[in-house]
């Protein structure tokens, strides 16, 4: 075995980051906002295992080019650790050997890791990445260090389309508790915990940002309260970067309620089976629309995963809902339900088969955006508390970078289609009201009492 080496000090951490290097959690956050001293973390967490012939470490980034200011400051200090080390440019990587044998992988998502075996995964910037990518992640830690523990660490602030899983499986339980998790493998009945840690850090816990540059307070203020909450102030809450900007819990979110009497009523249906489905019953109420109840198809709001039920078992759960608060006056379901193949009954000839019918909805991607971003900002949308998959999923959508008009299709997606279905029934513009321009941001208006 090769002899351990101590590796000198090159790098003082902050409180916090101390804090973050003692954790012994199976899973931790690091950060949740802008200026806690993140990257540097992640990229001088590896240099405390360095002493292990056989460690072996992945630090990840979604794309080549994000990967890009990691791999500079490990550049210049990893050879203050050990001069002996190698490194080895590999399409856009950077694999690094230090002379104990211990190895560290520069890296981004645009690969495959099936096979590659790691004794510590480190993601920057979280919050861009998927649930399905994070679990698949996980699958790849595995250790033969005598007395190791496999680890993953996270940083992350509230920017991007993981928002809902990190705010899910991190910041929820709080900051510093250490929360267990037990898991029983069915074939073999072997238990085993997983230990998951959030640790917090601001800017203020980072004074070499304060020294160096004082001005960085008032640059981020300048992008308006909203921004300087979700990213100075960690407000997991309004993620940055989402498609619908205008979206708020404090101004579209209502109470529980049911439709008042007399009110026109309809639901609309994105259909999935192999990923999730998403029916939403909706009400209209002095020129203001209310997404009032929902059934969601899939095991839970992280993974874009269907819970492939039959149309029967669709149509039993629409049912049940309809018997609390009525059946509503239409249904409209998104065109792809109306194509045959091998010369089958449609999924909508399915449904109507069961007693369950839907109206073609209208697909027009960018205008359906349009109304509903105008519904947004105009205060004529709003959607109820317990429409949980709305809250978990809506908020949290991104644009497509190649047409911003529109979303990308790559996220989980089928609650904001349905609502898009939805709203199309019933335009603006039928009321003589003009769609307003999404870029100008509007003036609050009253939510009303359900």
């Amino acid at each position: 075995m090769a002899e351990k080496i101590e590796p000198d000090v090159v790098w003082s951490p902050t409180d916090k980051q101390a804090l973050a290097f003692s954790s012994t959690a199976d899973a931790l956050l690091y950060g949740g906002s802008v200026g806690g001293g993140k990257t540097d973390f992640a990229v001088a967490l590896p240099l405390e295992y360095i002493c292990h012939a056989k460690f072996n470490c992945l630090v990840l980034r979604q794309t080549c080019p994000e990967l890009q200011p990691l791999v500079t400051r490990a550049r210049r200090l990893y050879p203050q650790a050990d001069p002996g080390l190698r490194m080895r440019d590999a399409s856009g990587s950077l694999r690094v050997e230090f002379a104990s044998g211990a190895r560290v992988l520069f890296s981004h998502a645009n690969r495959s890791y099936d096979g590659d075996e790691f004794d510590l995964v480190i993601i920057d910037e979280a919050s861009s990445f998927s649930y399905d990518y994070y679990t698949y992640i996980l699958s790849r830690l595995r250790t033969t260090i005598p007395g190791f523990s496999p680890r993953i660490v996270l940083t992350a602030m509230p920017k991007g389309p993981g928002c809902t899983w990190i705010e899910k499986e991190f910041i929820r339980q709080g900051p510093y508790r250490v929360r267990k998790e037990v898991f029983r493998d069915p074939t073999t009945g072997i238990e085993s915990t997983r230990r998951i840690q959030y640790i917090p850090a601001r800017i203020e816990d980072n004074p070499y940002l304060f020294q160096n540059d004082p001005g960085y307070l008032g640059r981020l203020w300048l992008q308006g309260s909203r921004m300087y909450n979700r990213l100075r102030m960690g407000d997991w809450s309004e993620p940055d970067g989402s498609f619908f900007q205008d979206l708020s819990r404090s101004r579209h979110m209502v109470p529980p309620c049911r439709p008042p009497l007399g009110a026109p009523t309809w639901a609309a249906m994105d259909w999935g089976y192999s990923s999730p489905y998403s029916i939403g019953w909706y009400y209209e109420h002095d020129g203001a629309i209310v997404r009032h109840a929902e059934a969601y198809g899939g095991p839970d709001h992280l993974r874009n995963e269907g819970a492939r039920r039959s149309i029967s078992e669709v149509a039993k759960i629409i049912r049940d809902k309809e018997t609390a608060f009525g059946a509503p006056q239409y249904r409209v379901g998104d065109p792809s339900i109306w194509q045959v193949n091998d010369g089958g009954l449609s999924i909508g000839d399915q449904f109507a088969q069961v007693g369950i019918y839907w109206e073609r909805a209208v697909n027009d991607r960018i205008t359906g955006w349009l109304e509903v971003l105008s519904r947004l900002q105009l205060g004529r949308f709003f959607v109820a508390e317990n429409c949980r998959a709305f809250w978990a999923t809506v908020p949290v959508l991104g644009p497509d970078k190649r047409c911003p008009e529109d979303l990308d299709t790559r996220q989980i997606d089928h609650v904001a289609d349905e609502v898009r279905y939805s709203l199309m029934t019933r335009q603006l513009s039928q009321y003589g009201v003009p769609a307003v321009n999404v870029s100008n941001k509007l003036a609050g208006l009253p939510c009303i009492t359900t």
